[in-house]
């Protein structure tokens, strides 16, 4: 990992890495052990994979979305033959035909801004070591392979502004980014996680002492919801549906008490991401 990143130098160039010589936070509020997204959609659906679905499902898939019939007949029929090229979403961004004398772009911003969440290139139930754009730190940001000076300015502004992505469409949204820089981001970010750091620290009644504890939380996978029929006896009715949703509650990975030294005085503040300029949203699963 590289170490964390100060404040840019003035005058450095835009496409140089991020300058990480200055930054005095604590190395155990950047590094971890567990890490892993639930490879769903923002909404819990399951994404689909681009590099296996038939061209019905994928079709079926991007027109749900919102993505028009002829763009997605359109896509299906460019990208078919080029699936197996795919190793990220960044592939396909701007993917053209190939054809000779044709410069086909279906996969567009616009697109993608629709349907992108629901899209995925693994079938792993969880996907592993990605960044969450929402919740990491600075430094954290900065260690993202080909993060440059000038997209970890973009973030970092973005961060102070208060804005929270909702999902990995809102990454498309009007420019904000260039194509190289989604192809950065691509493959590498989240914008929610399954896993969290809890905190807690109080001051005891009476006393002067605080107590801190400190928990590692996996959220667990959606629950389908079971459906019952019974019958009833009512002249009016001849039976009845009740629908129940399964609760499933997270899973405490670690728990412990915290001290002062070294501890909770390095803890980190927790961050407002509820300020006006965001794009909506919440943050987690």
């Amino acid at each position: 990992m590289r170490p964390p990143p100060g404040r840019p130098t003035a005058g450095a160039s835009t496409s140089a890495p991020v300058d990480t010589t200055q930054s005095t936070t604590p190395l155990s509020e950047i590094l971890t052990t567990y890490s892993k997204e639930l490879n769903v959609s923002a909404d819990g659906q399951k994404r689909l994979n681009v590099r296996t679905a038939t061209a019905q499902a994928l079709q079926s898939a991007m027109t749900a979305a919102g993505v028009t019939t002829a763009q997605a007949q359109g896509i299906v029929r460019t990208f078919d033959n080029q699936k197996t090229q795919v190793t990220s979403l960044g592939d396909i961004l701007g993917k053209t035909n190939g054809a000779a004398g044709q410069s086909v772009t279906p996969w567009s911003r616009a697109v993608l801004q629709k349907c992108a969440d629901k899209l995925t290139v693994r079938d792993d139930q969880f996907l592993n070591g990605l960044i969450n754009l929402n919740t990491a730190s600075p430094e954290v940001i900065a260690t993202i392979p080909g993060m440059t000076q000038d997209l970890y300015n973009l973030l970092i502004q973005q961060r102070q502004a208060g804005v929270v992505y909702s999902s990995i469409n809102d990454l498309f949204q009007g420019t904000t980014f260039t194509t190289a820089q989604l192809k950065v981001l691509l493959g590498t970010t989240c914008t929610k996680s399954s896993t969290y750091i809890l905190r807690v620290r109080v001051r005891m009644p009476g006393t002067t002492k605080i107590y801190a504890a400190q928990a590692l939380v996996e959220l667990a996978p959606p629950q389908a919801n079971t459906t019952s029929t019974s019958s009833s006896t009512s002249s009016a009715a001849t039976g009845s549906t009740s629908t129940t949703a399964t609760v499933t509650l997270p899973q405490i990975l670690q728990w412990k008490e915290v001290g002062r030294t070294p501890g909770w005085t390095s803890w980190m503040p927790a961050p407002n991401y509820y300020n006006t300029g965001t794009l909506g949203g919440t943050v987690g699963n």
